[in-house]
């Protein structure tokens, strides 16, 4: 089910990324490597915090700790900026 959530996403973003519990990224994430313009390794294991811009942090923060609502149709979602390497 994850598989094709994920592909749906592909579709209509410019990236997507699954992180754990501690917000570390799970896998690869090759899209980053697009999306930040670097021939960097992959991004397994790193915070994904530390790729966002300083302003966004907080926000982020927030709203990954928002319980999430019971009465949406739509799950909640979070545009985000993300800083060049």
């Amino acid at each position: 089910m994850v598989t094709s959530f994920r592909r749906v996403l592909r579709g209509v973003c410019d990236g997507e990324v699954l992180l754990d519990s501690k917000l570390r990224i799970s896998g690869k994430a090759g899209c980053l490597q697009t999306l930040l313009m670097t021939g960097a390794g992959d991004f397994e294991n790193k915070n994904f915090e530390e790729l966002l811009v300083e302003d966004e942090r907080e926000r982020f923060r927030s709203f990954m700790l928002a319980p999430e609502p019971s009465n949406s149709s739509a799950p909640p979602c979070l545009r985000v900026s993300l800083k060049r390497s």
